[in-house]
């Protein structure tokens, strides 16, 4: 005999020995005795006389065994000896021949490795595609040289130190001399027409005031950058192009440096292409020179209408940044009182800034998907802890054989290291597959969603899980086939004596089961209330069937306020002639869309307030219509009309909340208050600053969205306050709202054919938009929470169906002596039942602990809502007493006969 397949001579042996026993036993583990012979020959055979030590010593444990195996158990545990155990060897040779043992086990019950695998797909892969997320989106370090050196610079409050702020162009020149700083730009986005002869298209520009590409320590592909003489309001009009604008627009011409565009009218040399990538700040096109905000004679600090980035220098620190700005703001106080009272500043990461307030949802997210995995390794360790019962034989002869518990149970991690490496391939392929939905849906919610996909990283996280996922549900049953105790356990046959073990583990995993499906559902749930939160929160305007669009008018023709005012007019008038249009009207500061004035407010007959301390409200210049296609209510008082103009007398509608807030026990209509800041349309009859008489009170719009409360608002006529940027609004018939953009874009064009049509949207739209992040985890959680319960549901009905057949005989006797099915059946769901209830317990108990971890993902919803966890705690006791009841109320209808002849 030599080592390696087939060892004829020994095969025919064994079987002789096994003659010896009886059989049923021959029938039932012959060939296992005899596959294990060879197992160990495989892998245990060396020297020459090796091969027929083992046979020897494999003939002498079956000769000396034989006779137990026909007494009683008992007698066998007593006289049966367990064969010598030898320290099994992980040796390389070893592990290949435990692993080829765990690949044919596995292939011989291609159904149960099925289950199991797909069971562990569905886990690892939803962990491997949220993980490439979260990949993408936070742990990625943003595409510039030294990313963590940038940082975002925000004007705060005393009372609002996290406020973000814009910031006015002198307050950034005054940070740019910090120590700590190396370099700071100050920028605003727009999109501009440009002209030329490929026609006129809109693009996204950005206005610094600094060289931006410099900052981010970028060079350009061709030319140069914008330099600091091009940012003086002096300087000369240049342009650097974006990548993708200068393969679309110019095909990617070298020669396009020097050429002239024309961007809002105005001709622009062009003096650099970016590289590609570059789009700071997000989707920009272009960058030109932000002149007007340090003009001489501008509005200066009180002008906030810039974001600022800035680089620090060497060494620095965020700390250090922060100290410094806390020095500069007291100083600026000091100087500039009027419009530097309560000013503060504050730096932030511009990785932090990025990503925004997605951080705490999408690591919820991670840690909701963690639970299902956890749910998905305990329903393959169930598997495979019934499937080590049918096996308790199979251990028993190998380790009657001479396999030690160390080599036992190596065999069982092996298998479930198998199963999960296969478990892992197939997830990772349903994590490819996924992530690019995952990319569409999260598109409006999530930034940096572009940047996700499945890289080295990802796959690396994917063989991490792999590993850990193994040694979760494989410990329980490698520690179970450790514990099998020589030929004693072929006695005992499928009443294993650690059945009882193997119950108990059975019945903890259900219970975890149970209990991390509902800390799943109840944070879906609590999500599905804030999304109805959401939806009913009053906005104060109806968003249905309204469309709009922005419209520009360019300074060079539309420098007066009459051609403005008659421009608009002209175009309502022809918009509402559109059929199915019921209302049009044009504001500035409308809901939900770029462009807010916030103004100081003076009070006719009150004491002027010191600086810092006054009222403030939004500024919303508005046409006669705007109300009435947005559906805002008059609450008394009377509407703007197309008589409200220069020749009258100035007057405004205040919300409700302005009222109550600047006008507390009084009346507010017939009052008077001068408005801080004016659109630059020139004095009114001489005087500057014009008192505004109020003559109505409107309701309050939420301008920021349902989860920002209404801010006092004043409306004013654009007849008699401009400007010449608005959004028009047209309030349509139901299903006719997005067929009105064709032909309002004509009626633009027939206008001023130079003043496009910007941003066409439907107002639900933007709505949607606004609400699309809770949107986006409510989806995700929905589909963990429905994927938890689904396994949860099947690892429960598994374990019960299990239980149930190991008490077949007991209920066949009980139904002998008289039991009726539906008392066998109560019996059955009741000890069913059991780990459920405890696991509902637990995980009440976790949820409520644990709960507050949710709060930053929550709108109007507590953490521990009560009708969410009793809601979710009766859904499950619904599942787990349908998936208990089906095989309790099979085994009692079964015929007592047959249920004592079942073992």
């Amino acid at each position: 005999m030599s080592a390696g397949r087939p060892h004829p001579v020994a095969a025919r042996l064994v079987r002789a020995a096994l003659l010896l026993f009886p059989a049923h036993f021959r029938t039932d583990w012959g060939a296992s005795v005899e596959e294990t012979l060879l197992d160990r020959l495989d892998s245990e055979a060396g020297g020459p006389l090796s091969t027929p030590w083992i046979v020897a010593r494999t003939l002498i444990g079956l000769v000396v065994a034989a006779p137990g195996v026909w007494l009683d158990r008992a007698a066998h545990r007593r006289s049966l000896t367990p064969a010598p155990r030898r320290r099994e060897s992980f040796a390389m040779d070893v592990l290949l021949q435990d692993l080829r043992f765990a690949v044919r086990s596995l292939a011989r019950r291609p159904g149960f490795a099925l289950v199991a695998v797909a069971t562990l797909a569905l886990g690892i892969g939803a962990n491997t595609a949220m993980f490439s997320v979260v990949n993408g989106v936070l742990l990625r370090p943003l595409p510039y040289p030294d990313p963590d050196q940038l940082h975002m610079i925000w004007q705060t409050s005393l009372d609002d130190p996290d406020e973000r702020s814009v910031m006015s162009r002198p307050d950034i020149d005054d940070i740019a001399e910090l120590a700590p700083i190396a370099a700071i730009a100050g920028y605003s986005t727009s999109t501009m027409t440009m002209a030329g002869d490929e026609g006129a298209e809109l693009v996204q520009a950005a206005r610094v005031t600094t060289p931006l590409l410099e900052l981010f320590d970028v060079e350009p592909v061709l030319g140069r950058d914008l330099t600091t003489d091009e940012t003086t309001p002096e300087g000369p009009h240049r342009v650097v192009l974006g990548w993708e604008l200068w393969q679309r627009r110019f095909g990617g011409r070298a020669d396009v440096l020097g050429q002239v565009v024309d961007l809002a009218e105005v001709p622009y040399e062009v003096v650099g292409v970016a590289p590609r990538g570059f789009e700071y700040p997000s989707a920009t096109e272009l960058w030109i020179a932000e002149r007007n905000a340090g003009a001489p004679g501008g509005c200066g600090r009180g002008c906030h209408t810039l974001r600022a980035v800035a680089r620090l220098a060497p060494g620095a620190t965020l700390a250090s940044a922060t100290a410094a700005l806390d020095a500069l703001a007291p100083r600026l106080t000091e100087q500039y009182p009027d419009s530097n009272t309560g000013k503060r500043f504050r730096a932030e990461g511009l990785a932090a800034y990025t990503v925004g307030d997605v951080r705490t949802g999408l690591l919820l997210v991670l840690g909701a998907v963690g639970l299902v995995l956890l749910i998905a390794c305990a329903n393959v360790a169930n598997l495979l802890l019934a499937r080590s019962a049918t096996r308790a034989t199979e251990m028993s002869v190998r380790a009657a054989l001479g396999a030690g518990r160390g080599r036992l149970g190596s065999q069982m991690l092996v298998e479930s290291a198998v199963l999960s490496g296969a478990g892992a391939v197939a997830g990772v392929g349903i994590a490819w597959a996924t992530v690019s939905g995952l990319r569409e849906m999260a598109r409006d919610a999530v930034p940096r969603i572009d940047e996700v996909a499945i890289d080295g990283s990802v796959l690396m996280y994917a063989a991490g899980i792999a590993v850990v996922v193994a040694v979760l549900f494989g410990l329980l049953p490698a520690l179970n086939a450790a514990r099998s105790s020589g030929l004693t356990g072929l006695v005992a046959g499928n009443r294993g004596g650690t059945l009882g073990g193997r119950t108990r583990s059975r019945r903890m995993l259900v219970a975890a089961e149970v209990g991390l499906s509902l800390v799943l559902l109840v944070g879906a749930g609590l999500l599905m209330r804030s999304f109805q939160r959401l939806y009913a929160e009053e906005l104060g305007y109806d968003a249905d069937h309204v469309a709009r669009f922005r419209v520009v008018l360019p300074d060079s023709r539309y420098e007066e306020l009459e051609p403005t005012v008659t421009f608009f007019s002209q175009l309502e008038a022809r918009l509402a002639a559109l059929p199915g249009v019921e209302h049009v009207g044009s504001s500035f500061g409308a809901p939900l869309a770029p462009g807010r004035a916030t103004v100081g407010v003076i009070v006719d007959g009150r004491p002027e307030p010191a600086p810092g301390e006054g009222e403030e409200a939004e500024a919303r210049p508005m046409t006669p219509g705007f109300l009435d296609a947005i559906g805002v209510p008059l609450i008394r008082g009377r509407a703007l009309t197309a008589a409200d103009d220069r020749s009258s007398t100035p007057v405004a509608l205040v919300n409700e909340t302005f009222a109550r807030t600047v006008f507390p026990g009084e009346e507010a209509i017939g009052r008077r208050v001068h408005l801080t800041v004016d659109f630059g349309y020139g004095d009114w009859d001489g005087e500057l600053e014009p008192m505004w008489e109020i003559v109505g009170i409107v309701g309050d719009v939420r301008t920021a969205g349902p989860r920002t409360p209404a801010e006092p608002g004043v409306y004013m006529p654009v007849a008699q306050f401009g400007p010449g940027f608005l959004h028009v609004h047209l309030r349509t018939a139901p299903g006719l709202t997005a067929g009105v953009f064709a032909p309002a874009r004509e009626i633009l064009r027939t206008l001023d054919p130079d003043v496009p049509m910007r941003q066409p949207e439907t107002l639900r739209e933007s709505v949607d938009e606004e609400t699309a992040v809770t949107r986006f985890y409510l989806t995700l959680m929905s589909l963990f929470a429905a994927l938890a319960v689904v396994l949860a549901s099947v690892g429960l009905y598994g374990v019960v169906s299990y239980l149930v057949s190991r008490r077949q005989r007991e209920v066949g006797i009980r139904m002998a002596l008289g039991a009726t099915g539906d008392e066998v059946t109560r019996l059955l769901v009741k000890e069913g039942l059991a780990p459920s209830l405890w696991g509902l317990l637990v995980g009440v108990l976790v949820v409520l602990a644990g709960g507050r971890v949710l709060e930053g993902v929550l709108f109007g919803v507590e953490p521990s809502d009560p009708w969410v966890i009793a809601g979710v705690t009766l859904l499950l006791l619904v599942v787990v007493s349908v998936a208990t009841t089906i095989p309790a109320h099979r085994a009692s209808r079964m015929h007592p006969t047959v249920a004592l002849r079942s073992e």
